[in-house]
This record gives C-alpha cells, sequence and structure tokens, in this order.
C-alpha cells in the first residue's frame, strides 16, 4: 500500500471558495493518499471531492483532521469546515489527484468533408471539392455557403481558413500556389475579394498564421524550395487590407549576411495569457528557432537544434507545451553493463515562461505535428498528434500518453498519413483533419482525406 502524504489549509473567509490549487498530483488508481488538514482548530469537518471542481459529494466517515482514500477516480479534493458557535462554513484550499488513467479519447464518427476552423460563434466550417461549407457538431447537415470552383477558382482545394473578429473569412486556396481570399457577408449572401501581392510567396502551413483579439494577423510564409531567397514574416491589419512585413529571413539562397538563414516558418500561435504572437522556424538544426513578438518587435526565444523544430504550440499561464518535429539526439550510455546506442527520440515537451528553462516530458513514437488545447468543463486537456498517426493527451500538460493509434490505409505509404490540423469544439469534442486512415466502423479509406470526429472522455 502506498500513503502519500497531502497537506491542506484552511482559507479564512467563510463561504467563497478559493480558487486557488495546490500543485497537481499524478497518481496511479489504488494509490492510498493520507489527507491531512493544517491549520484546523475547532468545528465540524466534512472532507469532499468533486469530478468537475462544482459539485461536491461528502466522504462518509470523512469528518476528522485525516483522510486516509484510496484513489479510484481523478477528481479534487478539499475540507469544509462548519464552525457551530457562529454557523459560519470555511473551506480549505484544493489539491486535483490525477490518475491520467482514465483520460482518453473515443471515436464518435467519420465525415468526408474536411474540417477547417471553428467561428467566433461556434459555427464550424468544412470543405470538400472546392466549396465553403458548414457542418453541425456531429459532422452533418452540411450548407454550402460559396463555392469556390464556380466563382473562377476551378481546380484549387481549400486548404485552410481563419476567423477574424470582425467576421470577415480568410480562406487559403491551394493548387500550384496558395491565394488568399477573403469572404464578407453580405445579407444571406457572401461576397469576395483576392489578396493580390507580388511578394507573397504562396504557401503557409496549417499552424503558420493566427488572428490575435484585435484583429492583427500574423502569416509566416512555407516554401518549399531550396531556390528562396528570403522567407517573409507578415503582419497584417485593416481587417486583411494592409500587409506589412516584420521581418525578411534569408531562404536558403539568401545572401544577407545580418540576416538569420531558415528553410520555412513552421508556427505563428498567438498566446492569451502573454499577448504574444510565438513564431518558430526550420527545419536543420541551424534553421530551427523559437521567437515572441509584440506588434512591434520580435524576440528570440531559442534556437540551434532540434529542440526548437516546432510546429504548434500550447500554453498555460506558467508554460508553453510543445512536441518536437524531428528527432533529438540521446546519446548512447550503458546501464547495468547493456549498451544502449545513441539514436534519436521525438518528445513532448514544456518551457517555463519566466526562466525559460525546457524540459523533455515524455518521449513520443512519431514525430509531433499538432499540440493543441481542448477543455471539456473545468479540466483542461493537452491533445498532441504525430505521423502517421498517433495520438496524445495529457489532463496538465505534464503526463503524456498515447490513446489512440487510427488503423492505416494499406494501400498507401506512411507518409501519406498525417493529421493536419484539430480543431477544438469546446465541450470535450475534437474534430481531426486526417488522411491516409481507414474507418473503424466499416472499415473503409478516407479517400482523399476526411474528419474524425473524437470525445474526450474521464
Amino acid at each position: 500500500m502506498v500513503i502519500l502524504k497531502i497537506s491542506f489549509f484552511l482559507v479564512l473567509f467563510s463561504i467563497v471558495l478559493s480558487n486557488k490549487l495546490n500543485a497537481q498530483n499524478l497518481h496511479k488508481l489504488g494509490d492510498t493518499i493520507d489527507f491531512v488538514l493544517d491549520g484546523y482548530k475547532e468545528g465540524k469537518i466534512q472532507w469532499q471531492y468533486s469530478i468537475d471542481n462544482q459539485n461536491w459529494i461528502d466522504f462518509i466517515n470523512g469528518n476528522k483532521e485525516h483522510l486516509i482514500s484510496k484513489i479510484d477516480k481523478t477528481a479534487f479534493y478539499r475540507a469544509k469546515i462548519t464552525n457551530t458557535n457562529c454557523n459560519k462554513e470555511y473551506i480549505s484550499d484544493k489539491s486535483f489527484i490525477d490518475t491520467n488513467e482514465d483520460l482518453g479519447l473515443k471515436i464518435a464518427g467519420y465525415t468526408t468533408d474536411i474540417i477547417l476552423c471553428k467561428g467566433l460563434d461556434g459555427t464550424l466550417y468544412c470543405t470538400r471539392s472546392g466549396d465553403f461549407s458548414t457542418f453541425d457538431r456531429d459532422g452533418k447537415n452540411k450548407k454550402v455557403i460559396y463555392n469556390f470552383a464556380s466563382n473562377g477558382y476551378y481546380g484549387y482545394n481549400i486548404s485552410n481558413a481563419k476567423v477574424m473578429p470582425s467576421g470577415t473569412i480568410i480562406v487559403a486556396l491551394t493548387n500550384y500556389k496558395q491565394k488568399l481570399i477573403f469572404l464578407r457577408s453580405t445579407g444571406p449572401a457572401y461576397s469576395a475579394w483576392e489578396l493580390v501581392n507580388d511578394d507573397w510567396n504562396g504557401q503557409m502551413l496549417y499552424h503558420g498564421w493566427d488572428v490575435s483579439p484585435d484583429g492583427t494577423l500574423i502569416v509566416g510564409e512555407y516554401p518549399t524550395s531550396d531556390n528562396i531567397l528570403t522567407v517573409r514574416l507578415w503582419k497584417v491589419t485593416n481587417d486583411g487590407r494592409d500587409w506589412v512585413v516584420i521581418r525578411k529571413f534569408n531562404g536558403r539562397q539568401g545572401t544577407f549576411t545580418t540576416e538569420k538563414q531558415i528553410f520555412h516558418i513552421h508556427t505563428v500561435c498567438y498566446d492569451n495569457y502573454s499577448g504574444l504572437f510565438w513564431i518558430g522556424t526550420g527545419d536543420k538544426d541551424s534553421e530551427s528557432s523559437l521567437w515572441t513578438y509584440d506588434n512591434t518587435s520580435l524576440t528570440l526565444v531559442g534556437e540551434g537544434s532540434q529542440l526548437w523544430r516546432i510546429c504548434s504550440l500550447s500554453f498555460t499561464k506558467d508554460y508553453v507545451f510543445w512536441g518536437s518535429d524531428g528527432g533529438i539526439w540521446i546519446n548512447g550510455k550503458t546501464e547495468g553493463g547493456i549498451f544502449t546506442s545513441g539514436h534519436f527520440q521525438c518528445y513532448m515537451l514544456r518551457m517555463n515562461r519566466i526562466s525559460r528553462n525546457v524540459e523533455l516530458l515524455n518521449p513520443t513514437t512519431t514525430t509531433m505535428f499538432n499540440c493543441e488545447s481542448a477543455n471539456n468543463g473545468f479540466i483542461p486537456i493537452f491533445i498532441a498528434c504525430g505521423t502517421p498517426n498517433a495520438i496524445y493527451i495529457s489532463r496538465d500538460g505534464n503526463g503524456w500518453k498515447n490513446v489512440l493509434n487510427l488503423k492505416l490505409n494499406p494501400t498507401l505509404p506512411n507518409s501519406y498519413s498525417w493529421f493536419y490540423n484539430f480543431v477544438n469544439n469546446g465541450d470535450g469534442r475534437i474534430y481531426g483533419y486526417i488522411t491516409g486512415i481507414m474507418r473503424e466502423d466499416t472499415n473503409e479509406p478516407l479517400t482523399n482525406g476526411g474528419t474524425v470526429i473524437l470525445d474526450i472522455t474521464y
């Protein structure tokens, strides 16, 4: 039997619940924990637990300063003390005990329409064969709101979309080169106009652009040719009308002696906690770097190894999380007389915002292309996926586990199997744009890609 001691302190004001949580504690199912109430002097004690941090359930016989309990679920724990002399209630601080064993994902369905993004009003936008459409929570009841194929863009596919705070929708169309089209609602219909910019390299990755609450859009170029002189980072304002270059990085054929050389910009992610944009570049060690942008200037955070080759980021108040897109070299070592040779290994990582210290968390079986924040009620969920098909999930961003491996299409090379994008619905449902997999229910391939609908379980 494992006995772990956690101390609680009284919050000395009545009826008001403390929002402070003790450091999250990760334990195994079956662990026995000794909860201790410090600072207790008098009053009636009642220990309680809650699954959602809102509805609290009393422990039977939980009326002493110590509560010894076997962990059978992930939950919050606290003590309520009633002063019978003045009929006031006091609440201790809370501790969150996470087993992580009951956290997972289940497949709720599939659709051959490709998820693109979620609007500010909760609308889910999708596409198939050049149409720009919406569908409902279950990926059904599709409604086409604009057809690009019949409006001068035959042969183009929609690869990405972003909803601006004004309601304007920016759609990226891809043929051999990306075009950016701006859609605005004009009553029941939509009007469209095209960005014309001769300097635009015409490619960006799925996470290569993001918008802040004030409508500032940052776009990073993703050229796929080695013969590029410059790779630009753009700032877009005035609802998409005004484009200004923030930085001209050297491409692989660049000649600016004072400018960093990169291959392309992988990610642009807006951080609601700091109000900064985070920008990642790649691919070689010397080309990989992470920057922040505060609407005025770029600041280098780190560079020079595959540690900084990042395709997507996720944020908490204290940390920045990502998965490694390229393997990190692990030196060989000898343990117990057995030698393990050096090798490349991909990881989930986190960086402390203040110290900038980077920690390797869990090793992963694949390179990690996405790292997203989801939510299921009170508890934040972090979800990450790699190529070709592995999905990792974590409740706190620290302990990650592989919860789902989708079936690959055996007629395609593994390189065709990708999770391109995740969209969080905010209610425990996740939509993933995936190619190269087989449906679990019918064992049929999702031809030319589609969306897998996932529900968080805990």
